[in-house]
């Protein structure tokens, strides 16, 4: 591949990459809405919700949280029988990052991610990505699975 081509490639959003990527080295190429492409567009828009954030509309949901970690959600205002302990933190409107952002979800992405990681590597060849089944054994016997 040319420089100019490279440079081409380059420029385009990761999930156009691997399907461009894909057709160039004349294996099936990947089909857009499918496997993995949406793992790759998934984690695009989610690196961009890090590097460049934005103003988002928070919740009036309450949270507390105590000094042993324990969260308490939905907490009224008006609540009679709860009183604040020294060492509690109170979270206003973050309730929907509670439920987007948690272990499950984690687990969710990790899978996904390690499963287009590998769908990608084996569809091209590319065997710079060996480091993947070292990272999958380690969390196997860590006692995790996927």
């Amino acid at each position: 591949m040319s420089q100019f081509e490279w440079q081409g490639i380059e420029r385009l959003p990761p999930q156009m990459k691997w399907f461009m990527v894909s057709r160039l080295i004349g294996a099936r190429p990947f089909e857009k809405g499918k496997e993995p492409l949406n793992t790759v567009k998934t984690l695009q828009n989610e690196r961009n919700k890090i590097v460049h954030p934005k103003a988002m509309q928070l919740n009036q949901d309450i949270i507390i949280k105590d000094k042993n970690g324990k969260l308490e959600r939905d907490v009224p205002l008006d609540h009679e029988d709860h009183e604040l302990k020294d060492g509690d933190h109170v979270y206003v409107g973050y309730g929907h990052l509670l439920d987007k952002y948690n272990h499950s979800t984690a687990k969710k992405s990790v899978r996904r991610s390690i499963g287009a990681i590998i769908e990608l590597r084996d569809c091209c060849e590319y065997h710079q990505l060996e480091w993947l089944n070292d990272l999958i054994d380690e969390i196997k016997i860590g006692g995790h699975k996927l």
